[in-house]
């Protein structure tokens, strides 16, 4: 691989590592229920649900809210599978 190769290439990681989720080793973001906010943009998220083992869509109003809000179900899942 040419350097000028490792130049290019380097924003794209970046930009997927910031989007993935901060997995601690407690993952306690898993665990609590959702919640919408305060606001009332209404943008589809995801969050894991403990009792069914799985990652369901929820309504998020756009801000404030907790830690299990995700941007997609494939974001819930790599950061709440441990309790699949």
């Amino acid at each position: 691989m040419r350097s000028k190769d490792i130049f290019f290439l380097l924003p794209a990681f970046v930009a997927l590592w910031a989007k993935l989720p901060m997995v601690s080793a407690d993952l306690g973001i898993c665990i609590i229920p959702p919640d919408e906010g305060l606001c009332f943009i209404l943008q589809e998220r995801w969050y894991y649900s403990y009792e069914k083992k799985e990652c369901l869509p929820f309504n998020w109003g756009g801000c404030q809210g907790n830690e299990n809000n995700f941007e997609s179900r494939k974001l819930c899942e790599a950061a709440c599978s441990r309790y699949a």
